[in-house]
């Protein structure tokens, strides 16, 4: 991932947990075949891992 992109995803990520507060945050992307986890932001939450691609098929 480009690396601007990459901090850009992350503060975002960090500024979500700081308003709301949960454990895990992530951004992903819903393409015509698969679900892509992007960035993961996780503390003690479920395991989800950037990069993971799931078929659309699996994800519902």
């Amino acid at each position: 991932m480009n690396l601007n992109l990459d901090k850009l995803t992350l503060t975002i990520l960090e500024l979500a947990n700081r308003l709301i507060g949960t454990r895990t945050f992530f951004i992903s992307m819903l393409g015509n075949e698969k679900y892509t986890i992007i960035k993961v932001l996780n503390t003690d939450g479920c395991d989800i891992e950037e990069g993971a691609q799931i078929p659309i098929n699996e994800t519902l």
